[in-house]
């Protein structure tokens, strides 16, 4: 039977529709949502055995979101055990299929499986938007962060800077002061020292005077 399925990957024709909840060996093939369904498989493993080309006779086919996945019954029968079957309005008492399954409504709930399906890989390429997005969001924000630590670095720098500065124009006005309070206690000085000079010259004779200062007075 596996060497009468199409090669996997491949795209062909729909085929007639069955109700695969019954063991079928004819090469009917289903979706990836009905094959959750109906095995006892995780979506996980299922497109991870897809992705590695271990469904043998798994093929795309064209459907109403665009390509779709066909999954060969005997393959998966081959590989999983059949879920429980769950019960359906349009069976009849004993759980077989209504005629009614084999035609107008199959087609629909084959339509809205894989609108389903086409759903589920919206939602997970969102998701894998959503993650990316938030990587973008992080790589930014970390970016601004170090730049926010740069800028406040060279603003501390500044600053210490600015009060070493503003330090050394102190010591410097200090000194100045120093300087200028010194340079006031000399003239006090000299203005102390001409007034005794002064003083001692009026208390001299003339002849004193000249003996002393010579020829330079008048």
């Amino acid at each position: 039977m596996l060497q009468q399925l199409p090669p996997k990957g491949a795209t062909v024709t729909p085929e007639r529709i069955i109700d695969i909840r019954q063991i079928d060996g004819s090469g009917t093939t289903v979706s990836i949502v009905e094959a959750i369904d109906c095995w006892k498989v995780s979506r996980a493993t299922l497109q991870r055995r897809l992705n590695a080309g271990q469904i043998e006779g798994s093929h795309k086919r064209p459907g109403a979101s665009g390509e779709q996945w066909r999954l060969p019954v005997v393959s998966l029968d081959n590989l999983w055990e059949r879920a429980d079957a769950r019960p359906s309005s349009s069976s009849g008492s004993d759980g077989a299929p209504s005629p009614v399954q084999s035609g107008h409504g199959a087609t629909e709930d084959l339509a809205q499986s894989e609108v389903l399906s086409a759903l589920v890989d919206l939602i997970t390429d969102l998701r894998g938007d959503l993650q990316d997005e938030r990587k973008n969001r992080r790589l930014e924000l970390e970016a601004s962060t170090t730049d926010r630590d740069a800028r406040a670095h060279q603003e501390a720098e500044l600053v210490e800077r600015t009060a070493r500065a503003e330090a050394a124009v102190e010591a410097e006005r200090e000194r100045a002061a120093d300087a200028l309070a010194r340079l006031s206690d000399l003239e006090v000085s000299r203005s102390q020292l001409q007034r005794e000079f002064d003083r001692c010259k009026s208390m001299l004779t003339r002849r004193q005077q000249r003996r002393l200062f010579g020829n330079s007075l008048s």
